[in-house]
C-alpha cells in the first residue's frame, strides 16, 4: 500500500479524469486512505471537474462511512467544493422546472414510501417537511408568489391532526395529507399549471429564462471539457454565459428536453435534459465504450485488419443527481426505425447512386459502415445492454451497406481484442455493484417487501 501510495503523488492528477467516478466510489474502502490525496490535488486545481461526481456519491458516501478519519477527509472535500456545489444545485433547480411532470411524479414515490412504511408518531415531522419540499419544487422562483404563512399553516393543521392518524392503517394518512395540500397549495398550482394541469404542456424555456439569467451560471463551465488524454488548461474552457430560449421535446416516456447552451466563446453547445431517471448507466457505459474504443487502437493485430480507424461513437453524459442529468446531443443522426419506414418511398433506392460516383468510393462506403456497425454490435453485446429496439437504435444517416463476410470478420477480430484484455473491462464494470442505480435498489426493496409478505 506504501508503494501504491508514493507512485499516485508521482503521477499527475489529470491521468485520473476518465476513471473519477470509479474513484470517488471507492471513498469508504480502507484503499481511499491511498486515494484522498489524488482527490484532494484535483478539488485544489480542477474543482468544477470533480464537483459532478462527488456530489453524486457523497448522496450515500455521507452515511455508509463508519471510519472517522475517512468521514473526516469525506467532509473537508465537501466544504472545499461546497461553492460550487451550491452552484450546481440552483442551476439543476432552473433546469428541474422544465419537468415539472417528473418532479411530481418523484416527490409522490417519496411520500408514498414514507406513507407506506411503518412508521410511528414522530415520522408526521416527515411528511409535513415532504408537503414543504412539493410547494418549493413547484412554484419556488417560478413565479413571485404572495408572501404567506402557507408552512405555518400546514405546519399547525397537521400538528391538530396528529392525534387523529392512525399510523397503522394507510387511508387516514393519505386523506390527511391531500387535505393539507389542497388547502396550502391549490390555487397556486391552478394559476401556474391551470386547472386539473392543462397548462403543463405550454411551459416552455422561456419562463425559466429568468431564473437562469439571476443564478450565477456565468461562473459554471460548459460541462465534460476535461480528458485524461492531455493537461487541461482551465483557462481556456468554455463558460456558459446564457440560454436559447427555443427547446424541442422529445416524444418519449419522460419527455426530455433539449436545450440550447451559449458559451462565453459565442458558439452553442445543445444538450438532452433528462429528470425523473437515474443516468448513471447511460455514463457508465459509455466510459467502458471509450476503454474498448482504446483496446482497439491498441491492439496490433486488430489494426493491421483494418485500414481506417474503427471505434465505437461516444458522447458525454453527466449525471449531476440520482434523478437528473444532462447527455451532449449528437447531430446527424436518426433512428433506425426512421430510417427502414423512409427507405419504403421509391425516391430512397437512388441513394447509393447519388453519394457514390466510382466503384472504389462505393466499396470504401461500404467497408467503413460494415466494420463500424460490427464493432458496435460486439461491444453492446459484450456489456448486454438491452433495450436496442429500432427507435432506440441510430445511425449516422448515411452510406448504409453491409455483406456477411466482412461483419463476421470484423466482430472476431473485436472479440478477440476485448477477450485478451477482460480484466481491465471487468474492474471497470466494478462500480456498478459499488454504487447501484436508484432503480436496482428500489426493485430490491420492493421484492424485499414481496418475500416478507409471503
Amino acid at each position: 500500500m506504501d508503494l501504491i501510495a508514493d507512485k499516485l503523488q508521482k503521477i499527475p492528477c489529470w491521468i485520473f479524469f476518465d476513471c473519477l467516478y470509479k474513484i470517488i466510489a471507492y471513498l469508504d474502502k480502507p484503499i481511499a486512505l491511498k486515494l484522498y490525496p489524488v482527490i484532494k490535488r484535483i478539488v485544489k486545481l480542477y474543482p468544477q471537474l470533480i464537483v459532478h461526481p462527488f456530489k453524486l456519491s457523497y448522496e450515500t458516501l455521507q452515511y455508509s462511512i463508519q471510519d472517522p478519519i475517512l468521514k473526516h477527509n469525506l467532509e473537508l472535500i465537501q466544504q472545499q467544493l461546497n461553492r460550487y456545489i451550491l452552484l450546481v444545485n440552483e442551476f439543476i433547480e432552473a433546469l428541474n422546472q422544465l419537468n415539472p411532470q417528473q418532479q411530481f411524479d418523484i416527490w409522490s414515490k417519496e411520500l408514498f414510501h414514507l406513507l407506506t412504511n411503518d412508521v410511528n408518531t414522530k415520522d408526521i415531522d416527515k411528511l409535513k417537511e415532504h408537503l414543504i419540499k412539493l410547494k418549493n419544487i413547484l412554484f419556488s422562483n417560478i413565479i413571485n408568489l404572495d408572501e404567506t404563512n402557507d408552512e405555518q399553516s400546514m405546519l399547525s393543521n397537521t400538528q391538530d391532526n396528529n392525534n387523529d392518524i392512525d399510523n397503522t392503517l394507510l387511508k387516514p394518512k393519505i386523506t390527511s395529507i391531500r387535505i393539507l395540500f389542497k388547502n396550502a397549495c391549490e390555487k397556486e398550482f391552478n394559476d401556474l399549471f391551470g386547472k386539473n394541469g392543462e397548462l403543463l404542456s405550454t411551459i416552455s424555456l422561456g419562463d425559466t429564462r429568468l431564473i437562469l439569467d439571476k443564478s450565477s451560471i456565468h461562473e459554471l463551465e460548459i460541462p465534460e471539457q476535461y480528458t485524461s488524454k492531455k493537461k487541461p488548461l482551465i483557462e481556456h474552457h468554455i463558460k456558459i454565459v446564457g440560454f436559447d430560449e427555443k427547446l424541442l421535446v422529445l416524444d418519449s416516456l419522460r419527455l426530455p428536453k433539449r436545450i440550447t447552451i451559449r458559451g462565453h466563446d459565442e458558439n452553442n453547445y445543445r444538450f438532452l435534459v433528462k429528470a425523473g431517471e437515474d443516468i448513471r448507466q447511460d455514463q457508465r457505459i459509455e466510459a467502458l465504450f471509450s476503454i474498448m474504443n482504446d483496446l482497439y487502437d491498441n491492439d496490433p493485430n486488430y489494426n493491421q485488419s483494418n485500414s481506417a480507424h474503427i471505434a465505437v461513437r461516444t458522447y458525454k453524459v453527466i449525471p449531476m443527481s440520482s434523478k437528473f442529468g444532462m447527455i451532449e446531443w449528437l447531430d446527424n443522426i436518426r433512428p433506425l426505425k426512421d430510417l427502414i419506414e423512409e427507405s419504403y418511398n421509391d425516391s430512397e433506392l437512388d441513394i447509393i447512386t447519388n453519394q457514390v460516383n466510382s466503384h472504389e468510393g462505393f466499396y470504401t462506403l461500404r467497408r467503413q459502415f460494415i466494420t463500424s456497425y460490427a464493432v458496435l454490435c460486439t461491444s453492446q453485446y459484450i456489456l448486454g445492454t438491452g433495450d436496442r429496439h429500432q427507435s432506440n437504435f441510430v445511425l449516422l444517416y448515411r452510406n448504409i451497406l453491409i455483406t456477411v463476410g466482412l461483419f463476421r470478420a470484423t466482430i472476431i477480430r473485436t472479440m478477440n481484442a476485448l477477450c485478451e484484455n477482460s480484466d481491465l473491462l471487468l474492474s471497470t464494470m466494478g462500480v456498478f455493484i459499488k454504487e447501484p442505480l436508484m432503480e436496482w435498489m428500489e426493485y430490491a426493496l420492493k421484492t424485499s417487501k414481496q418475500v416478507a409478505r409471503n
